[in-house]
């Protein structure tokens, strides 16, 4: 029995150079459509000679070759001693509800696009990496904005075992030598940015080995057993 094209379905012999194209036309076509590859313009199904050479080149057309074209700007990633900064268009404009955003409820701009790539193993469940982003940074690391979204993601110094070490062992040595310092302070006199010494900071609380004396304007942080 021989195969049937039509505006939903593609016959290719072979894997051709504009396989690409066809999978777009596809994307864009508001009920899809299905490649077969293995069967002539006939609709005489011939198979491919190395199926699994053949499955892997098509993985790599679709994850090289194919962008979604819904926002223009690529992704701009900023890498620093400390952090690393993620800036993508959209922001407000396309996350719609917040709450459900950091739930990780997902709605993909293109659809179809996420479901081939799901298909192939290219992406894992939708909306299950913010589930374990959120893990290990909290909201704050998610700047949203009307048309863009940063992503501030921060080194992490606590080593698995949970012992204090590198630069939150330099805090703590500096507190104890210059108690009653605000975080600003702190991080002028280390040389270290601000929203590192504040997360320094709240892990050496988190660990009972500092607290906040006196008022927030005029008090600063010391050492636990250095409160009188």
């Amino acid at each position: 029995m021989n195969l049937i094209e039509s505006h939903r379905v593609e016959h290719k012999q072979s894997l051709t150079d504009t396989f690409e194209k066809e999978v777009v036309a596809f994307l864009n076509y508001h009920e899809g459509g299905i490649i077969y590859i293995g069967v002539d313009k006939d609709g005489k199904i011939v198979g491919c000679q190395n199926p699994d050479e053949t499955q892997l080149k098509i993985k790599d057309k679709l994850k090289h070759n194919i962008a979604d074209y819904t926002t223009k700007n690529p992704p701009v990633f900023e890498i620093f001693s400390d952090r690393i900064e993620i800036t993508s268009t959209g922001g407000l404009s396309i996350i719609k509800n917040i709450d459900d955003f950091f739930s990780g409820y997902s709605n993909p701009t293109s659809r179809e696009l996420m479901r081939i790539y799901k298909d192939l193993e290219l992406v894992e469940h939708l909306g299950s990496g913010l589930n374990r982003i959120l893990e290990a940074y909290d909201k704050d690391s998610f700047v949203m904005k009307q048309n863009y979204m940063k992503n501030i993601f921060y080194k992490n110094e606590t080593p698995l075992d949970g012992v204090v070490s590198g630069g939150v062992t330099e805090l703590l040595e500096f507190i104890q030598i210059n108690p009653g310092l605000k975080a600003n302070e702190l991080s002028k006199h280390i040389d270290t940015p601000l929203r590192t010494v504040q997360r320094w900071l709240k892990q050496l609380k988190d660990e009972n080995k500092i607290e906040f004396q006196g008022a927030p304007k005029t008090g600063g942080y010391v050492l636990k057993d250095m409160k009188s």
